[in-house]
């Protein structure tokens, strides 16, 4: 069911991992998502709807605790947490979401997001939770800020989407944030 979605190109636009061709590429970025999630530097979670895998997220430690922003999802995420249980020693969590084309404009992801966002601040350490949005990514962006995400800031070349032009360009992007008690 991951493959339907991470397969076509229209949802993995801005994402930091490549639109897969097969299936082993589905396989293998689940093993990595286990094996992270097992080392303690990465959460990964599947969206159902009615039984139905139509998307995921997540929250990665941040690798910058100082408050600032520190690159999107795929940069080096080692710092900050301990076990299996999900984050518990860092103060920033990044957030990232991916969700089919058909659940598109029911407003899922705003309910995806609030969700995540009370989850990730149900940890006591947890004062931040911010999200990477490339600037062309209009949806995404209405959604944060109904959330109660503000912009930050304007990272330049923070990190590879591989799958705009190149591949290999380091586009900017927004920074969004919540803060705890916003």
């Amino acid at each position: 069911e991951i493959f339907r979605y991470a397969c076509d190109p229209e949802v993995t636009r801005y994402l930091s991992w490549p639109t897969h061709r097969s299936r082993r590429d589905t396989d293998i970025f689940l093993a990595n998502a286990q094996a992270s999630w097992d080392r303690g530097t990465d959460f990964a979670y599947a969206v159902e709807q009615q039984g139905r895998v139509i998307g995921g997220t997540g929250l990665t430690p941040s690798t910058d605790d100082s408050g600032g922003s520190s690159g999107p999802a795929g940069a080096d995420r080692t710092n900050g947490v301990s076990g299996t249980n999900g984050p518990t020693a860092t103060t920033t969590l990044r957030m990232g979401y991916v969700l089919a084309r058909q659940a598109w404009g029911q407003g899922l992801a705003t309910e995806l997001v609030q969700a995540l966002t009370q989850t990730a601040f149900a940890i006591p350490s947890i004062a931040r939770v911010e999200a990477f949005v490339h600037p062309e990514n209009t949806g995404s962006i209405r959604v944060l800020e109904k959330c109660g995400f503000a912009s930050e800031s304007l990272a330049p070349r923070c990190g590879v989407l591989p799958n705009l032009d190149d591949g290999k360009s380091t586009p900017a992007v927004f920074t969004y944030v919540r803060l705890r008690n916003s």
